[in-house]
């Protein structure tokens, strides 16, 4: 009897002592912090903005600025990764300043002789997509698109097709 009270209560002990305990240690972390990253990567909405992620006793912790409370909504969804206990939302809303601010509208007003050009922004991020009807071409949207203000970098996703004889 005394046998199986005291296996009992070494269990109890042992179980007890890390109940308590942080969830995983610095590997665990590590390996969360990587799966954070990859799911904001992941999502086209969030892949471009500048998001800090560390993760300490369970925790996720997001830095940085995105462009919409909807994105520091979806950004804490996706740091709720196996083991993750909570994520302190530390995001902030808005542009980090007007001179790196990069508009479609704007951006689009410098190409309207590109008609088959279409232009999106985020963060800096400039994605053409579509049709122009050469190499000239294609080397000019990329210049006007580049020259820009507040363009970090140019995402190329244009085809070459000639224009169709009427």
């Amino acid at each position: 009897m005394k046998t199986k009270s005291l296996g009992a209560m070494t269990i109890w002990i042992l179980s007890a002592g890390t109940a308590g305990a942080a969830p995983g240690g610095p590997e665990q972390a590590q390996q969360q912090v990587a799966q954070i990253q990859m799911r904001l990567q992941r999502n086209p909405d969030l892949r471009n903005n500048p998001i800090g992620v560390a993760v300490s006793n369970g925790v996720a912790t997001l830095t940085g600025t995105v462009d919409t409370q909807a994105e520091k909504s979806d950004a804490a969804r996706l740091a709720l990764v196996s083991g993750i206990v909570g994520v302190d939302n530390r995001l902030d809303v808005g542009s980090k300043g007007v001179r790196q601010a990069v508009s479609d509208s704007g951006l689009t007003a410098k190409m309207t002789r590109f008609s088959d050009v279409s232009v999106s922004t985020n963060n800096g991020v400039v994605t053409l997509t579509g049709s122009v009807p050469d190499q000239e071409a294609l080397k000019q949207v990329l210049a006007v698109a580049r020259s820009a203000i507040g363009v970090s970098r140019v995402e190329n996703d244009l085809t070459i097709a000639p224009r169709k004889e009427d």
